[in-house]
């Protein structure tokens, strides 16, 4: 009773239904990754193994049967299937367990990363945008207003839209709220925006917020769609600001400098 046969059918059925059931991706006869396939193995083996262990005594013992020796097979047969089924089962949720740390892991390091570069990319945001509010043309340009200064501050910010290439325009905004100097990049090149078509933006959340900030405040306007002349852009351009506070010698507001 008993011996390689029955080991070899539960160590087979029980093999069949990890691979199906239990071990990714469920529902077919394959395997994900090599591990589960090595593992998979493993079990399969060491049941078979087994059963060949078994077989000597076993045959030995099966010139003796005595009567009701089927029953006495099934007795043995089935409790060797839900053994070797248990251990199927404690080992797939071992492996699930190691995946879902797998992946908690692969995420927090995704997570991490994309934090890390968004933590670089804000550095230089606030980098750029506070270079220009200190630049010197623009301190003298708000203090004692002359054409040579807004020309000459019109090359410079035309000349860090074309080095950066990662801004669509810069303005000065003056504390009314109307835009005294634009550039913007269209086509890799910067063109500053003639005075005529400079717009009031005293209505816009982020020029209300911008320039209600201390000296050295900076601004982060949320993600929205571009407004131009009191109508969205079309096609839309999501877009985020970045802006600071203008003053003059005397500390009295000049607006604001933004990206």
């Amino acid at each position: 009773v008993g011996g390689f046969w029955p080991g070899f059918l539960a160590t087979l059925a029980v093999g069949a239904i990890t691979a199906y059931v239990l071990i990714p991706p469920v529902g077919h006869f394959a395997f994900a990754a090599s591990h589960d396939l090595f593992q998979w193995g493993m079990l399969v083996g060491n049941g078979v193994l087994v059963s060949l262990l078994a077989e000597s005594p076993i045959v030995q013992a099966r010139r003796q049967q005595p009567p009701g020796s089927k029953m006495l097979f099934l007795c043995m047969f089935l409790p060797a299937v839900a053994g070797i089924g248990l251990g199927g089962n404690l080992y797939a949720e071992s492996e699930i367990r190691f995946e879902q740390q797998r992946l908690q892991a692969a995420d927090h390091e995704a997570v991490e990363l994309a934090s890390n570069s968004l933590r670089s990319t804000l550095l230089h945001l606030a980098a750029d945008i506070k270079f220009l509010a200190k630049l010197p043309r623009l301190k003298r340009l708000i203090n004692e207003p002359s054409p040579t200064d807004r020309h000459r501050l019109v090359e410079t910010f035309a000349a860090f839209l074309e080095a950066q290439r990662r801004y669509d325009q810069v303005r000065w905004i003056d504390e009314t709220g109307m835009e005294r100097v634009r550039v913007n990049l269209a086509g890799g090149r910067a063109l500053a925006v003639p005075d005529d078509e400079l717009q009031s933006k005293a209505n816009r959340p982020y020029f209300a917020a911008a320039s209600q900030l201390p000296e050295n405040g900076l601004y982060m306007s949320p993600l929205d769609l571009n407004v131009e002349n009191g109508r969205i852009e079309i096609p839309y351009r999501p877009t985020m600001r970045l802006a600071m506070p203008l003053f003059g010698d005397q500390g009295q507001r000049r607006g604001i400098v933004i990206l």
